[in-house]
């Protein structure tokens, strides 16, 4: 499959991907990696969504919140 170009936009790190503990960093509220997973949760109730990773290769890991914000004002 051919490599499709694109125009980096922002994404300074795209092609060096920052871990999602960096300790040049605070937490960052996203995750670049092949090997974690991340799903988000809206509670309707609250109007708070709130993100997770974990590993899906460690069964018995944990999952760790990342980030959490709120819709509602």
């Amino acid at each position: 499959m051919p490599r499709i170009p694109y125009t980096v936009t922002g994404f300074h790190n795209i092609s060096n991907p920052m871990s999602m503990l960096n300790e040049n960093y605070g937490p960052l509220p996203f995750v670049a990696s092949n090997e974690l997973s991340v799903f988000s949760i809206l509670d309707t109730g609250t109007g708070t969504v709130k993100s997770y990773v974990f590993d899906p290769s460690d069964l018995d890991g944990e999952v760790a919140l990342f980030d959490e914000f709120s819709l509602a004002n």
